[in-house]
């Protein structure tokens, strides 16, 4: 299972003889519900956790075949407005309205606490936005360096290039994945065109 979301009890090797039944309690952590529980053989019988999410069950499985067996659990983060998870609303805000919370932006900065999840900037210091800080050549290639990070779960940042800055369309040029921590992003063009433009684009969208 994801042992930082969440467990499964008894979370040990079982030795059981074929046939024998046993109970399994599976628990998310706060702010994590379950996606999923699964054994050999597919999803579980009897629960459905799209339709009616929880963060705890308990599953007894039943005539349990002769040999080796896993059972596995997912578990998924809570979600507040715009996609924003509720463990990071409850780290940077004192408040039960997660869902106003993620719309707001408290620190002025012009970016409203989902997209500062997004971009993995600091939602309480108006210091710490989603910026492009440097551009320049390097032994030929093109180099971009932005703000941003410490949103690991979400798809990587995106830089997207035109060659006229009035004219022509933006098109994906490469990806930085997030870094665990908040900081600098840099990116290079090895192969860039010679006159290019630049920007950096996050999506909560997987």
């Amino acid at each position: 299972c994801d042992a930082d979301r969440g467990t499964i009890a008894p979370g040990t090797i079982l030795e059981l003889p074929a046939g024998s039944a046993t109970n399994f309690a599976v628990q998310a952590i706060q702010y994590y519900h379950i996606q999923a529980v699964a054994t050999n053989d597919g999803p579980i019988d009897g629960f459905d956790f799209v339709a009616s999410p929880t963060n705890a069950c308990l599953f007894n499985w039943s005539a349990i075949p002769a040999g080796a067996h896993i059972l596995r659990a997912l578990f998924a983060p809570d979600l507040a407005a715009s996609n924003t998870p509720i463990w990071w609303l409850a780290d940077n805000y004192q408040t039960n309205d997660f869902d106003s919370a993620a719309r707001s932006d408290t620190d002025e900065d012009g970016m409203p606490a989902w997209a500062e999840y997004m971009a993995g900037t600091d939602p309480t210091n108006a210091e710490s936005v989603l910026r492009i800080i440097a551009i320049g050549l390097n032994d030929g290639s093109n180099y971009v360096v932005w703000t941003g990070g410490g949103a690991t779960d979400l798809p990587p940042f995106v830089v997207q290039r035109k060659t006229n800055g009035w004219a022509s369309a933006w098109e994906p040029a490469g990806q930085v994945q997030h870094s665990p921590l908040r900081g600098s992003n840099t990116w290079f063009d090895d192969l860039p065109p010679s006159q290019a433009y630049y920007r950096v684009v996050v999506t909560n969208a997987p």
